[in-house]
């Protein structure tokens, strides 16, 4: 309304299940894809998941380590979206519906580190499956939703800067005015990868 203020209030962290994926274990330096992070489920849109070439878990990352230079940007493990078997046939990642809903008057901020996992082979128990050739980068999308609708996004805003091995910040946000359609709806988090 013209000439009115509108308090917001503080922020208050909402609870996110497993956000730096650390609940589950993968060997030093390898992966664990045999599902999607613990509190998180697999975003699969076009179905080209397959639990194998095509799959979601986390992996364990240490400085110095074959895939990234200076290990995870929080604890030892990332989530990890590996797409090997269907290249462009369309999106594949992880979402978490959160318990919190869409409250008025609120301002949402989201920060998530994006990887860019260098080629390598992973030591033991890992070597047995070879060299990854990993090179180049499939791109990504950060979303924050309610009730299904996206109402903040990076739509892979990072590509450009993002190099083989290292992990850059990611922040999107929202302000919710007084009024909005989704208001009372359940948020979700989606991270992408775009394939």
């Amino acid at each position: 309304v013209p000439g009115q203020a509108v308090a917001f209030p503080p922020p208050v962290p909402l609870s996110i299940t497993n956000p730096g994926f650390e609940t589950d274990f993968a060997a030093a330096n390898c992966f664990n894809v045999s599902a999607a992070p613990t509190g998180w489920l697999l975003y699969d849109p076009t179905g080209i998941y397959n639990g194998g070439s095509n799959s979601v878990g986390t992996l364990d990352t240490r400085p110095g380590g074959p895939h990234f230079i200076n290990g995870a940007p929080e604890g030892e493990q990332v989530a990890l979206t590996f797409i090997q078997a269907s290249p462009g046939a369309g999106p594949m990642g992880i979402r978490q519906v959160l318990a919190d809903v869409l409250e008025l008057n609120t301002t949402y901020t989201l920060s998530v580190q994006i990887g860019d996992i260098a080629a390598g082979q992973g030591p033991p128990p890992c070597d047995v499956f070879g060299f990854f050739n990993l090179n180049g980068f499939p791109g990504y999308q950060v979303q924050l939703l309610a009730g299904g609708v996206v109402i903040a996004e990076d739509d892979n805003s990072l590509a450009g800067v993002l190099d083989e091995g290292l992990f850059a910040l990611s922040t999107i946000g929202v302000t919710i005015g007084a009024a909005h359609p989704q208001a009372g709806a359940q948020l979700e988090i989606r991270l992408i990868n775009l394939n």
